[in-house]
């Protein structure tokens, strides 16, 4: 499970010194990708949105699996979307643990890519939770 919990310090990419950001987070390989809503003019929105990826974890050899990436752009029906950086995140390491495992932290948006805006600046506030198959335990968040 994935909980995006907010961006904070977003570049501005709209005229009027704002943003309207949305953020896609996606398991490459593993199939399925998760939109935000957009929240309009804010450079420091707040999602609080949860989503769920089927991980196969046959392979006891983690570093054959993707990292969780996020996407984070502005929102513009007119001119298309601007971007405002990404990051990955390693969830990797809880495959090591029994039961569940949390991530609760900030993740740097960084560059990626061939992409030609180079002030990207900000980050995004994710929690991480790896169930097993098998451990029927819901997740308890901290609060953020």
């Amino acid at each position: 499970k994935v909980k995006i919990i907010r961006a904070k310090g977003l570049r501005k990419a709209d005229t009027f010194g704002k943003s309207d950001p949305i953020a896609t987070i996606t398991l490459p390989g593993m199939g399925g990708e998760y939109k935000t809503k957009v929240i309009e003019k804010n450079l420091n929105p707040e999602w609080n949105e949860e989503t769920s990826f089927a991980v196969s974890t046959d392979d006891p050899n983690e570093d054959g699996l993707p990292k969780i990436h996020v996407l984070v752009e502005d929102h513009d029906s007119v001119t298309g979307k601007d971007y405002l950086g990404e990051c990955d995140v390693d969830w990797r390491t809880c495959l090591k643990k029994p039961v569940t495992c949390l991530i609760n932290e900030a993740f740097k948006l960084e560059k990626q890519g061939s992409y030609k805006k180079d002030n990207i600046t900000g980050d995004v506030h994710l929690q991480v939770a790896f169930i097993p198959e098998g451990n029927n335990s819901s997740v308890s968040w901290p609060s953020a």
